[in-house]
């Protein structure tokens, strides 16, 4: 779930969803959302950044100066600071040919 729409790739009218345990939320839609995951590891492992995380807050360091920080919740879910940026630009397929869908899965 997330408070953000323009996340969702393929946005859909969804109203009633019911969830694993049987309770039902209520929404404005469903879609998918792509995530990247962020390997703290990776970072501190591989690309030298020095991580120090308290009871709300994980700060990212790369000397000389800190990166990013990621806020934590009170249900101990850690989200990145800052806002994001719609993408603007698109690939499209572009060809003289006409369209065969059998060749993209070629």
């Amino acid at each position: 779930m997330t408070p953000h729409r323009h996340w969702l790739c393929n946005d859909v009218p969804k109203r009633v969803i019911r969830l694993a345990d049987n309770n039902t939320v209520y929404s404005a839609g469903e879609g998918t959302v792509v995530l990247n995951l962020l390997s703290v590891l990776f970072l501190t492992r591989q690309k030298d950044f020095t991580v120090t995380i308290n009871a709300t807050k994980m700060s990212f360091e790369r000397r000389p100066t800190g990166l990013f920080a990621a806020s934590i919740s009170d249900s101990n879910s850690a989200f990145l600071d800052g806002q994001t940026v719609p993408i603007a630009e698109y690939a499209s397929a572009a060809t003289t040919l006409p369209l065969d869908i059998d060749l993209w899965h070629r």
